[in-house]
């Protein structure tokens, strides 16, 4: 096997190790499932980066596969997911559970419910905005409803959530979930809240615990040394802990273009992509590279 770009490339030479776990991690990423997934990205302290880590999951997952991926703001009230990326229009989520009727029968084409999202053209996935203003709260059958829709159009639905572990939509989400991702700073107030959730889980819906992933999501100086030395402490050593890097893309605080992070970053979110498919592939049926879809 001779290696796919670069120097080694033009030089006919095997590819590096990095090129070859890049390859591995890209692979991962586009694993085939047999049914639509879900992805919920949690953790009840505000600021530590959940929607970026969103943004970030479902442009690594949308680059690798070509599309076919949803991120979805759950958040109560809100939510910053329209502020951090493309949204030429300001049609939320309860803009579309009042045509939820339409957009559930067999009849009703994605086109229909494109209207309600905005597309991210570098990061191939589209993006459902949360309300914006003072309304109906999303119950738990709304989130089933919307789900289900979400679910008949693309093959990966990526949940953010607000900071209310009691509210219905963020424990419909905990229901559904295939996977979570739990983002946190590698500081004592972002990882407490992170433990006492996952606390509340195990008690919740325990096999959910099997399929989480943790995430260091840290800005400049946000990193404690002691408590990132000891995550495994924290959290147990049966998670998966992953680093995003500090990015000064991210660290601007406006929309997110995938194509506008370092590539150091771009290669960790593709990591986290490959982890996540991993952990979905135990329950979802993944099927083998090349194999048709059941």
């Amino acid at each position: 096997m001779r290696a796919a770009k670069g120097l080694r490339a033009r030089l006919g030479l095997r590819p590096s190790q990095r090129e070859v776990e890049e390859t591995r991690d890209d692979q991962l990423a586009r694993m085939p499932f047999n049914r639509p997934v879900t992805i919920m990205v949690a953790n009840p302290k505000g600021g530590v980066g959940k929607t970026p880590t969103v943004l970030m999951l479902a442009a690594a997952f949308g680059v690798s596969r070509g599309g076919g991926v949803v991120a979805w703001d759950n958040n109560e009230l809100r939510g910053t997911m329209p502020d951090r990326s493309y949204s030429p229009h300001r049609r939320t989520v309860r803009d579309l559970l009042a045509e939820s009727h339409h957009l559930a029968q067999p009849q009703s084409q994605f086109t229909d419910l494109a209207y309600f999202l905005n597309h991210q053209s570098t990061g191939k996935f589209h993006t459902l905005g949360s309300a914006q203003n003072f309304g109906h709260v999303i119950s738990r059958d709304d989130f089933g409803r919307i789900h289900n829709i979400l679910a008949r159009n693309f093959e990966i639905v990526i949940v953010d959530t607000g900071n209310n572990e009691a509210s219905p939509n963020w424990l419909a989400a905990a229901h559904t979930a295939d996977c979570l991702v739990v983002p946190t700073k590698w500081r004592k107030d972002s990882l407490i809240p992170a433990a006492r959730m996952l606390e509340t889980l195990q008690d919740l819906r325990p096999e959910l615990l099997d399929r989480t992933v943790i995430v260091g999501t840290n800005g400049p100086m946000d990193s404690q040394r002691d408590v990132k030395a000891n995550a495994s402490g924290w959290f147990g050593a049966n998670h998966q802990i992953l680093d995003l890097p500090t990015d000064p893309h991210i660290a601007e605080g406006g929309v997110i273009d995938y194509t506008k992070l370092s590539r150091t970053t771009q290669r960790a979110a593709l990591s986290l992509a490959a982890t996540v498919a991993q952990q979905i592939g135990t329950v979802a049926g993944a099927a083998p590279m090349g194999s048709p879809r059941g």
